[in-house]
């Protein structure tokens, strides 16, 4: 991989190094939404929410298509959820090591 290659993937995993952010991809990942549907789910003010949205956005993760005044956020990479499985399985094998260390 050359720097070029490390410094767009970066931008891929800092854009979604957020809870609220992958918590976005994760209802994304079970059908469309615009930010009335998405807004209920969390505790922010819309202007919070809509940067977040803008974040996922600039990286390439999501999409906006309108309908009339809608803004209808649609997951354009859905290979991306491949990430969260993974990163689960680094969360168990790490803590099955520490346990093991610890003989917990």
């Amino acid at each position: 991989m050359n720097y070029d290659e490390a410094e767009m993937k970066t931008g891929i995993l800092k854009a979604m190094a957020h809870p609220v952010r992958l918590m976005i991809i994760d209802e994304l990942s079970k059908g469309d939404k615009c930010v009335c549907e998405l807004h209920p789910m969390f505790k922010l003010d819309q202007s919070t929410l809509s940067r977040h949205l803008s974040q996922l956005k600039k990286a390439g993760i999501i999409t906006e298509k309108k309908e009339g005044a809608k803004a209808i956020h649609h997951l354009a990479t859905p290979c991306i959820l491949k990430v969260f499985g993974c990163v689960m399985n680094v969360a168990r094998d790490d803590l099955k090591r520490k346990r093991k260390t610890l003989k917990i």
